[in-house]
């Protein structure tokens, strides 16, 4: 009468301990889908949370003030806000008096937003002194039958380039960003991302190396060949490359040929190293025959972005006939520290090496009468010898292959190369649960065998 409750007993301490094995095994696999060492998505200070968008915002709440008095202080990082039409919000920055600073906004508005030719951003870098000195401006619109895209503007407060030395005083700096509302109907608060970055002092002007260029030693333009640099010549097997959402996914290639898609009124980001002497350059080709849902000379743009989010260069189709496949090119300088000072911002903002960004959009029009996605074949160059630092007649950097990009073979990106990690950990971790599973049965029988049939009461 006892022996059915003890195979209960039995039942279920194995029941536990399954169920136990089944948590170790599926447990890291869904905590590595939550991909703890990428950007999360999170909402904004005010208006209503950002959902619904391509674009991965990142950032800490903040609620920017009406006005300079009531600004919040910000520091080196990311931040998010929301804007609405007319409106302008106030940040606040301690500066020092020898570091470069860049502070950047992004807006994206929701899709299918009724954005017109004018709506932009406007930003003005100021002293928080009783004369309010003006250091920096920048802006950015949306032009005629662009579509909702990614709108990035970005100011720099960089000691010695200015006009006055006002600006290069240690202080409280003010940011103000001026959401500039055209005629279109979109009354929606934007989602806003800010981002503060600083660079310590360097060179002087007489220690740092040339600026400027590009010089004729860098090298041919995409689709020729430089050994162990640029992409090989046309022909070659594209290698997939899914570009991100925006800066903080954005997809990181080296020097190649890249394939990849672009939905109507998006934007793809791609991250490229740059090193000191380097510069880029890249073409945006059709990497598909035209039909009924691909015009044969899409409009497609391109722009490239410094580390401080700053707009480098930028392109617009359609430059190419029907027999063309290149649809855009551009690039940059040679990145020097001396570019700082110069007065054209298409060089003054490749003034660091690091991670700078390559947006391509499809502008199809205001209303476009498709969904289909236009196929793009990238081809990046990086042109010139990685240098050890930004001082005159530095030596070649130690290892200065060509950077490294993500693997679209095998996807062995940092999370995916934790995930395995931690499937493994679970394998393990199962198997040792599965073996006390079988301890725990043996030790149970040889219970039952010992006491008989008294037990369980």
């Amino acid at each position: 009468m006892h022996r059915p409750r003890r195979r209960a007993g039995t039942t279920a301490v194995l029941g536990v301990l399954l169920a136990g094995a089944a948590l170790a095994a599926t447990g890291p696999a869904r905590a590595s889908g939550a991909a703890p060492h990428t950007p999360v998505r999170a909402a904004p200070a005010s208006g209503p949370a950002v959902t619904g968008h391509a674009y991965r915002f990142v950032g800490e709440k903040v609620a920017g003030g009406g006005r300079g008095s009531q600004a919040p202080e910000i520091g080196p990082g990311q931040y998010l806000d929301t804007i609405g039409p007319g409106e302008t919000r106030w940040y606040a920055a301690e500066l020092d008096a020898s570091s470069a600073a860049d502070l950047s906004a992004t807006a994206v508005p929701r899709p299918g937003s009724a954005v017109a030719s004018g709506d932009g951003l406007d930003l003005r870098l100021r002293r928080a002194d009783e004369y309010a000195y003006t250091c920096g401006t920048a802006a950015a619109r949306f032009g005629r039958d662009e579509g909702v895209g990614v709108l990035t503007a970005a100011v720099s407060r960089v000691p010695g380039a200015g006009d006055s030395p006002t600006c290069d005083r240690k202080g409280r700096y003010l940011l103000s960003v001026t959401r500039v509302a055209g005629h279109g109907p979109d009354r929606d608060r934007w989602p806003l991302e800010l981002r503060m970055g600083t660079e310590g002092a360097r060179p002087d002007r007489a220690a740092s190396g040339p600026g400027g260029g590009p010089r004729p030693e860098d090298g041919p333009r995409p689709g020729g060949s430089r050994p162990g640099r640029a992409g090989g010549p046309r022909g070659g097997t594209a290698v997939p490359a899914g570009g991100g959402s925006g800066f903080n996914d954005a997809r990181r290639i080296g020097p190649g040929e890249w394939r990849d898609e672009v939905l109507p009124a998006r934007t793809r980001f791609y991250r490229i190293r740059l090193g000191w002497g380097q510069r880029l350059r890249y073409t945006v080709e059709s990497g598909g025959p035209a039909g009924p849902d691909r015009p044969a000379s899409p409009r497609v743009r391109a722009s490239v972005y410094s580390p401080g989010r700053a707009r480098v260069s930028g392109a617009r189709g359609p430059g190419a006939q029907p027999d063309d496949r290149v649809l855009v090119a551009g690039g940059t300088v040679p990145v020097a520290w001396a570019n700082r000072w110069d007065e054209q911002r298409s060089v003054a903002s490749v003034r660091s090496s690091g991670d700078y960004y390559l947006a391509v959009s499809w502008e199809p029009g205001a209303k476009p009468r498709t969904s289909a996605a236009l196929p793009v074949v990238l081809r990046v160059s990086v042109l010139g010898e990685e240098l050890a630092g930004p001082q005159q007649r530095a030596p070649a950097a130690a290892g200065s292959d060509a950077p490294e990009a993500d693997s679209a073979k095998a996807g062995d990106t940092a999370p995916s190369a934790g995930r395995g990690f931690m499937i493994v950990a679970a394998a393990l971790g199962a198997a040792g649960l599965v073996l006390a599973t079988f301890a725990a049965l043996a030790a149970l029988r040889q219970r039952s065998a010992y006491e008989g049939p008294g037990v369980g009461r």
